[in-house]
């Protein structure tokens, strides 16, 4: 299988990549051939290192003496994410760590860097490049040890500190560090092979160190300690690119860890190089990875958020430090802030469609129900000088404190209130319809599979649909679940069956090849789009079947703001097994129509209920939480998976088919009368004057 693996990644090359990939592998050889003896050089004259750290001459988003004060505006303006900060610090100083939302005891008296959490795997500390971490035949994934070692908690346990001036937490943080630094020498272990991981690790020491600048802790020992391991991991970064058919949301992590620690520390050795490359790579790829209609290149809604995180981060210290940022960069930055309102559910999570990992650059808020694109928004809204931001961030967060300061609240402050748009909107480049329609909203997707040759985190979902009630998931996307680690629940998590669309003869509309690796990949288009006060209709379709000989062309008619018609044609010859599924959220009750010919999934605010198609060899069953093969499952965080219930309708028939089928949202009057005939009656008016 590995080889397998090696062979389908080669074929996703072009011969410029080629030739760079064994240019690397020589300079990894040569790499490994110096590691046993290495004698790591120093990062230049280390004497007066801390002197000038403290006395203002790195630029931060706060001064040495700012940061005090607005710690004392934090305690006021935010007492429960202090609470929970100081919490989560205790936590930590006990080495009890919260990865993935879940907490694991991680050793003692030092942390086991390279002891996966959840399995206790040991991964060996030998020469990076030596390990396998793509296809590891342990079953392990590495993502879990990644993600201790970026170190978020130590970030959190120095912001303890500058919160209640408690040196015993500026203590355990240069302990956790330099015990990191003395486990993991250059080019040792698991944590040097991901340029990415290493690069937010890089961040988040640089956000410790200012929060510890007037700690006792932070000795020139300790410091210039620190600043030599910095020095080291920003060289390897910068040689360990991710480029080509690599270069998708690890480039702009990468090139963003370079910028930061170079704008931060400009005395290191190779400094200069490092902003010049960091700063120059994420202005070209914030043309790349986010479209001009602010969706994500990636086709990954998670990878969006962790994209403009990077580029807000270095963005706002760059113009501290008095860098000059092309226009591109702001103009992608607010085409994606108007997405990001867009995709955000009314509990201010992001509708996870494609890949998510739950990963961000630096964790500035300790409590864990924030919402994370509500802050982007509330940042973004200052940084652009976008007032009209305000009603979708819904308010100031800590985040955004510390990043804008009190300048930046004021300014947020100063503006009126309002609301979020209830506008339906079309990302064309994207490919997302995002009908709104008052109590439901109406999602679906006609996008690519995803960016680049490898389509790495996208998910085989072409013209698959969401609903939300009162801006809560009810017909939903499944999520991610697991990468490397994931095995067969992978595999089913981006699946065709794990959407709401449909599969033929038990294909994927795209063909898998590899964890991260797509092989033939579907094609989807948009045919027709169109919206007004009483009506949202797409139609769109997609190639992934045509080697089968089969066309999939789905027309979706909301009539708002209760009824939604979705009609589905299968275009072809001969007979085909095809499956229709129906993904609704965890802890829904399902129940009869009172007339026998539907089911309500009844939840505890809400309500939805779907009328399937009866054409005729096609047999309902309802699925959940089944485990061979798996089915009925969602995963509302990375780690985690819940069963819920599904609705599969599956039969063996001859093409062409056609199946509609129709929802009814709950809660609003339109809803209080039976109109299911004239919804599937509006949307056969609308197509025939459309195409009059």
């Amino acid at each position: 299988m590995k080889r397998v693996w090696y062979l389908r990644r080669l074929a996703s090359m072009q011969p410029m990549e080629l030739a760079y990939r064994f240019r690397q592998r020589l300079r990894i050889r040569a790499e490994e051939r110096a590691h046993a003896a290495r004698q790591p050089r120093s990062a230049g004259p280390r004497a007066d290192w801390l002197q000038r750290y403290r006395s203002g001459e790195s630029p931060f988003f706060f001064s040495p003496e700012g940061g005090e004060a607005l710690a004392l505006s934090v305690r006021r303006a935010f007492p429960e994410g202090v609470r929970c900060a100081l919490e989560e610090a205790e936590r930590v100083c006990r080495h009890e760590i919260r990865l993935f939302g879940s907490c694991f005891a991680c050793g003692h008296p030092h942390i086991a860097w390279h002891r996966d959490p959840r399995t206790g795997f040991a991964w060996p500390q030998t020469f990076w490049a030596s390990i396998e971490t793509r296809a590891p035949a342990t079953g392990v994934g590495p993502l879990w040890v990644w993600r201790l070692g970026q170190h978020h908690h130590v970030t959190i346990l120095a912001k303890a500190f500058l919160l209640s001036r408690q040196e015993r937490f500026a203590e355990e943080a240069i302990a956790q560090i330099t015990d990191w630094i003395a486990a993991n020498p250059p080019g040792t272990g698991v944590h040097w092979a991901s340029p990415l991981a290493m690069a937010i690790r890089l961040i988040n020491w640089c956000w410790t160190l200012a929060f510890l600048r007037s700690s006792l802790a932070l000795t020139p020992e300790a410091f210039g300690q620190i600043l030599d391991s910095i020095h080291f991991q920003a060289d390897h970064i910068a040689h360990h690119l991710s480029f080509h058919s690599s270069a998708n949301n690890h480039l702009v992590g990468e090139a963003a860890g370079l910028a930061f620690v170079s704008l931060c520390f400009p005395w290191l050795e190779g400094a200069a190089g490092w902003k010049s490359t960091g700063l120059r790579m994420l202005a070209q790829e914030v043309g790349k990875q986010i479209h001009p209609d602010g969706g994500s290149a990636e086709q990954a809604n998670h990878y969006l958020l962790e994209v403009m995180e990077y580029n807000l981060l270095v963005w706002r210290l760059a113009e501290i430090a008095g860098e000059r940022v092309p226009q591109v960069w702001l103009e992608r930055l607010s085409a994606s802030a108007d997405f990001l309102a867009a995709m955000t559910d009314g509990n201010g999570r992001i509708l996870p469609l494609g890949d998510g990992d739950d990963g961000w650059a630096v964790q500035l808020d300790a409590q864990p129900q924030v919402s994370r694109p509500r802050s982007l928004l509330a940042s973004a809204a200052v940084v652009l000088g976008r007032a009209d931001l305000k009603g979708s961030a819904v308010g100031w967060d800590e985040t955004s404190y510390w990043l804008l300061g009190e300048t930046g609240r004021a300014t947020f402050d100063d503006w009126p209130d309002g609301k979020p748009s209830e506008q339906s909107v079309i990302f064309r480049d994207s490919g997302y319809d995002v009908g709104a329609g008052g109590t439901g909203t109406l999602v679906m997707d006609f996008g690519p599979l995803g960016y680049l040759s490898t389509a790495a985190h996208g998910h085989a979902d072409a013209l698959s649909l969401m609903i939300l009630v009162g801006g809560i998931p009810a017909l939903v996307d499944p999520g991610t679940y697991a990468y490397h680690e994931g095995g067969d629940w992978r595999r089913f998590f981006r699946s065709t069956l794990a959407h709401n669309t449909i599969a033929i003869d038990g294909l994927d509309q795209s063909e898998m090849w590899g964890t991260f690796l797509w092989g033939r990949k579907a094609r989807a288009r948009l045919l027709v789009w169109h919206s007004d006060a009483e009506h949202d209709y797409v139609r769109a379709r997609h190639d992934g079947y045509a080697p089968r000989g089969v066309i999939h062309v789905r027309s979706v008619l909301f009539h708002k703001p209760a009824w939604i018609v979705v009609r589905d044609e299968l275009r072809g010859r001969g007979v085909h097994q095809v499956e229709q599924t129906w993904h609704f959220a965890p802890g829904g009750k399902v129940r009869e129509e009172p007339e026998g010919v539907g089911q309500c999934v009844d939840y505890a605010t809400h309500a939805i209920s779907i009328f399937p198609s009866k054409a005729p060899g096609i047999a309902p069953i309802w699925v959940e939480g089944v485990e061979d093969p798996p089915q009925g499952w969602v995963s509302t965080a990375y780690g985690i998976r819940q069963p819920a219930p599904v609705l599969s309708l599956r039969g063996t028939c001859p093409l062409p088919l056609r199946l509609t089928t129709v929802f009814r949202i709950h809660g609003v009057a339109s809803a209080d009368q039976d109109l299911r005939e004239e919804a599937v009656l509006m949307l056969e008016t609308l197509e025939a004057k459309l195409r009059a």
